[in-house]
């Protein structure tokens, strides 16, 4: 299916991915080891185990999720998020109270202190 590299790559080209290879991801490194005839090509019935939740129950990768993002102030990226926790980012961002974590983390914070009903800017409407 794949055709097999044949033959020494030149030193270019493997200084290069020899660099390269811890940023790459888990899966691209599997299809390079499987282009390069190191590692056999996986059957196509064997997947990766996912374990769906049932409703009402609370993902096992949520917890560890809300915490990177608490550790984090918010400040890392959703996809980075998912890749750490080992799910797509679009499973991520269908969790609602991942959602609601998010969103609490980028609204901007109320003062802390004694709220002085003088300097409020709310206006309350009197009847005419």
């Amino acid at each position: 299916m794949f055709p097999k590299l044949n033959g020494p790559q030149s030193p270019s080209e493997i200084d290069r991915l020899v660099r390269v290879w811890p940023r790459l991801s888990p899966r691209v490194r599997a299809a390079i080891l499987v282009l390069a005839g190191i590692r056999e090509f996986p059957p196509a019935d064997k997947r990766r185990p996912h374990v769906v939740t049932r409703r009402g129950e609370t993902p096992a990768w949520l917890l560890p999720a809300m915490n990177l993002l608490k550790d984090t102030n918010g400040n890392l990226p959703d996809r980075e998020i998912a890749r750490r926790m080992g799910i797509a980012h679009s499973t991520l961002l269908r969790n609602q109270a991942y959602l609601r974590a998010r969103e609490a983390f980028h609204r901007p914070h109320a003062e802390a202190g004694r709220h002085d009903p003088s300097k409020s800017t709310l206006r309350y409407r009197t009847k005419k």
